[in-house]
């Protein structure tokens, strides 16, 4: 509170951006106070499941992405891009074949769902590269961000979603559901 008025006295904020400010702390701890079972045990779920992970990393590589696309110099962030798919076709390749480094071999097991290993390993990373590279080289720099945003996010819900509340599944992929 001292803080916040030192803030007010010294000219650096207006009242409104201080109630703004308490309004603000108060609704979100007064949500974590009232959610905290919810909160921790999504926490759980998100740390101590493969798909949790999976799109944490999603997630995050995709407003890097969005970001690196937007400001970034954008031939060497569509071909950076680019090349991350390439790279994780070569390694789904050697993952298959049984000839990966064990650093990649590990990575893998860590993030990789059971029955993709087997099917097309880094399968996920590698068309989330190749859509992105692609949607970079052919749209404009902010059309580009945003579906590279879009992507990341609907893509990482709709997981999240799907296995959580996913009741009726999808009829041309069973492994999904409407809800996701």
């Amino acid at each position: 509170i001292l803080i916040s008025l030192s803030r007010f006295f010294a000219g650096l904020h207006y009242i409104t951006d201080l109630m703004g400010g308490f309004i603000l702390g108060y609704s979100l701890g007064k949500f974590s106070w009232r959610y905290e079972n919810e909160i921790i045990n999504f926490h759980k779920y998100l740390i101590y499941n493969i798909e949790g992970r999976r799109k944490i990393i999603h997630t995050l590589l995709g407003f890097s992405f969005a970001i690196l696309i937007y400001f970034g110099p954008y031939r060497e962030v569509v071909l950076f891009i680019f090349s991350l798919a390439v790279v994780s076709f070569i390694v789904s390749v050697m993952f298959k074949l049984g000839k990966s480094p064990a650093l990649i071999s590990r990575i893998i097991h860590y993030l990789e769902r059971e029955e993709e290993k087997d099917e097309f390993p880094a399968q996920g990373a590698f068309f989330f590269f190749l859509s992105s590279a692609i949607v970079a080289f052919f749209f404009p720099v902010k059309i580009a961000a945003a579906a590279v945003t879009a992507l990341a996010l609907g893509d990482g819900f709709a997981t999240l979603i799907g296995r959580k509340y996913g009741k009726r599944k999808h009829r041309h992929n069973i492994r999904k559901s409407l809800e996701g």
